[in-house]
């Protein structure tokens, strides 16, 4: 055999390999894209009908809230509620209402606990006097923390810290408190049962509450709060249903301490609200994957409402419930940073069931046989973190909670103070993998409501193009395959000014609108904020700026066309 001949054809013989596998790589990263992106559609339709003449009712700007968890030592930072920065960022989101969370990992309310740093309770003086190593889970855990050296210090922050902090706020926000009844959480690391003393509850109203003649009202004073707080909203307790159904503490348990930290709170101040965080079976139960069916967690949760409310009956006054977006994937694993548009469809698709289904009717209805005069709270939501996508579920949830009239606050979840989950958090603060604060898509979201949302809703009337679900599976449901309307819009007045909020669902298709306004005559321009992005996926985490509110302006006009992009909440204001 020639040599020569035989080196040609093994160089065309692993040319031609090279090529496939070049090739077999395009197509693989080609179907990867594809994905993760598909072609845009056409314009599509839709029309909005406004009538500022026909008031729906007065708005709760309450639910333009966000939640915070209460400082502690255990997130192994500290907050600076010093820094001018997060102050800055804090005066141009304006919350309404602070849920102020003090229930994973958090400690009761101690009268030594306050005044100054350097005299208060330590981390170890406080765990004695919860009698914290009674508890078996307690006394391994003691055993862990002794010897940091954070245990001989006091938390980072206190309450006169942080609700005085708030009080220096531009906009003064509603508060809010979530506290433990029952200690089940150490550091993260292992499940407790300790039962707290009731007393513990009863004192952090008197002291937030009380006039300056009473013992704690006048401890509050000598720190530097003559006036009351008056907090009127208190959750005992929180997704209880987890430590029922997985950690083994038992209905009675859970209630009869509820049933005590009720009375001795509502004898310190009989005027103050108590809650309870019940699980969200709003969806119908045809939703439900039969494999979902056959968990015994199922089995034995499926009535966690019912067994709650009827122990609890007479010791409540209003029902909260977390709403998060149901990533829509069969895998436990995904990784909600990178969702498909087919999973992105079914995202923005779930506010709508919610209430096709009527599910804040099934909310309200199983709240009032139990107390007819109850309010129902959405204290918790948020979509699959704070990207583009979780922003745009946000303002879904919002328009949700304002049309059918929310009782009491909302609390977007969260803040991004001193949690560790911080990819939900509207505020990045300063750690060790970002050295500056930033803001999260979902933060314009809320500000934007804050700032131009109005005083009176007014009715909104919508035609819409739709777009149809190409998944309609999550780890335990399966929603119907439906056509899913792509605006959504609610309109409100204040004064001389109407402001319209659209939200575009669709992930790949601009929406042609004709707009018509009845009852106002908008003079001169209107401005337009526009919250949108190449992607629902875009995030703030690398680049600051990657999403947020573009600002332009509009010939003012009863009667309009304007075309929605894709995936996008654009908000109007004008004046007439």
């Amino acid at each position: 055999m020639n040599p020569v001949s035989g080196m040609r054809k093994r160089i065309l013989f692993y040319s031609g390999l090279l090529v496939l596998i070049v090739f077999g790589v395009f197509i693989f990263f080609s179907f990867f894209q594809n994905s993760q992106n598909e072609a845009d559609l056409p314009n599509g339709k839709a029309t909005i009908t406004i009538d500022a003449r026909r008031v729906i009712g007065k708005v709760n700007r309450s639910i333009f809230g966000t939640t915070m968890s209460e400082p502690r030592s255990v997130s192994r930072k500290r907050d600076d509620f010093s820094n001018p920065e997060l102050t800055r960022l804090l005066n141009e989101l304006e919350p309404r209402f602070i849920n102020i969370s003090n229930t994973s990992g958090g400690i009761p309310f101690f009268p030594e606990g306050t005044g100054l740093y350097e005299k208060r309770m330590t981390h170890e003086q406080i765990l004695d006097r919860m009698h914290f190593t009674s508890d078996p889970e307690g006394k391994i855990f003691y055993e862990k923390i002794k010897t940091d050296p954070a245990f001989q210090k006091p938390p980072d922050y206190n309450i006169d810290d942080t609700l005085q902090y708030f009080e220096s706020l531009k906009v003064k926000p509603g508060i809010a408190f979530r506290i433990p009844t029952i200690f089940t959480l150490f550091g993260g690391e292992s499940k407790g049962k300790l039962n707290l003393d009731p007393q513990t509850g009863s004192d952090l109203v008197h002291y937030l509450n009380d006039p300056v003649t009473t013992q704690l009202g006048k401890l509050r004073a000598q720190n530097g709060h003559p006036a009351s707080y008056n907090v009127k909203y208190f959750v005992l307790g929180n997704e209880m249903w987890n430590s029922i159904l997985d950690q083994g503490l038992s209905y009675e348990q859970v209630t009869s301490q509820h049933i005590a930290f009720a009375k001795a709170m509502k004898v310190a101040d009989p005027t103050i609200k108590i809650g309870f965080n019940l699980s969200d079976d709003s969806l119908p139960y045809e939703f439900y994957k039969p494999s979902f069916w056959k968990l015994e967690r199922t089995k034995k949760g499926i009535d966690f409402n019912d067994q709650i409310l009827s122990r609890i009956k007479g010791y409540f006054d209003f029902v909260t419930y977390h709403i998060y977006a149901d990533v829509g994937t069969d895998g436990e694993g995904r990784d909600p940073t990178s969702l498909t548009p087919s999973e992105w469809k079914l995202v923005m698709a779930q506010t709508y069931f919610y209430e096709k289904n009527k599910g804040y009717e099934r909310r309200l209805e199983i709240a009032k046989k139990y107390n007819p005069n109850v309010e129902v709270i959405s204290d918790e939501y948020s979509g699959p973190l704070a990207s583009l996508g979780g922003a745009l579920f946000a303002a879904d949830h919002i328009m949700h909670l304002l049309e059918k009239n929310y009782d009491g606050y909302g609390g977007y979840w969260n803040s991004g103070m001193f949690e560790p989950f911080t990819r939900f958090g509207l505020i990045q603060v300063p750690d060790d993998l970002y050295p500056h604060y930033f803001v999260r898509p979902a933060f314009y979201t809320l500000e934007l409501f804050n700032k131009y949302f109005g005083d009176q809703m007014v009715e909104t009337k919508v035609s819409s193009d739709t777009y149809e679900l190409t998944n309609t599976e999550t780890v335990h449901l399966v929603f119907p395959r439906e056509q899913i309307p792509s605006i959504k819009a609610i309109a409100s007045i204040s004064g001389d000014s109407l402001s319209l909020f659209v939200l575009n669902r669709a992930t790949n298709q601009n929406i042609e609108t004709t707009i018509d306004i009845k009852g106002l005559i908008p003079m001169g321009v209107g401005t337009v904020y526009t919250l949108d992005g190449q992607s629902l996926n875009a995030t703030n985490e690398d680049a600051p700026d990657t999403v947020k509110v573009r600002e332009s302006v509009i010939p003012a006009s009863e009667s309009f066309t304007y075309t929605f992009k894709k995936h996008s909440l654009t908000v109007f204001k004008f004046e007439r």
